[in-house]
């Protein structure tokens, strides 16, 4: 059959029904103080490459970045009130998250043994997700979460509460652990249960 035309792909990318993806990016200032200069704003160049994928996909897809803080989860894109944000010039989505990111990193971490607030991230990406939805039922809402922090005990049983809220939602969560450490037990059994895939990049440099 002949190629499709650029108008003609346009049109169906239009026409399916939207994907509504949260990312959400571990802003932990003790995890990233630790690591070379190079690595964050590698992850923030790999991130916006994975974002701009995102859209080049179909011209209805939407998108929202959420950090986590051991002290605070900060919503970091879109900046306006819109709920999840669809395709925007390049140098606005960087400029958004090199911002908040950096700004989130810079913010007293609390204690040196202090956590990111990743299941209060997940949570403030799924109650946006699902008010998305409420509006386009149609949408297909999914979570990737990139965590660059060892295994933390304590917040285990968060995020397994943030693992059922988002199955019972139909929310799937795929999880990327960017730490040269052992597998974290608690992001594979979120991925589990949250219907997405797990998976632990222990190289360096980031890449996503």
């Amino acid at each position: 059959p002949p190629a499709m035309k650029a108008e003609e792909r346009r049109a169906v990318g239009s026409s399916a029904s939207p994907s509504v993806l949260a990312v959400v990016v571990d802003c932990s200032p003790v995890e990233w103080a630790a690591r070379p200069a190079d690595e964050l704003p590698h992850l923030l160049e790999q991130l916006m490459m994975l974002c701009s994928a995102y859209w080049s996909l179909a011209s209805s897809n939407r998108l929202l970045v959420v950090g986590a803080h051991p002290a605070a989860a900060r919503l970091l894109w879109p900046e306006r009130r819109e709920l999840a944000a669809e395709v925007a010039p390049p140098h606005r989505l960087r400029a958004a998250l090199a911002r908040g990111v950096r700004g989130l990193v810079a913010l007293d971490p609390l204690s040196d043994a202090a956590a990111p607030a990743l299941a209060a991230a997940l949570s403030l990406a799924i109650c946006r997700l699902e008010r998305v939805r409420r509006e386009e039922p149609l949408a297909q809402p999914r979570v990737l979460l990139l965590s660059a922090s060892a295994e933390c005990p304590s917040a285990s049983l968060r995020l397994t509460n943030a693992a059922f809220a988002a199955k019972k939602l139909e929310v799937a969560i795929d999880t990327v652990l960017l730490a040269p450490t052992a597998d974290s037990i608690s992001l594979q059994q979120l991925a589990l249960s949250a219907c997405g895939i797990g998976w632990h990049h222990a190289a360096s440099p980031v890449t996503v």
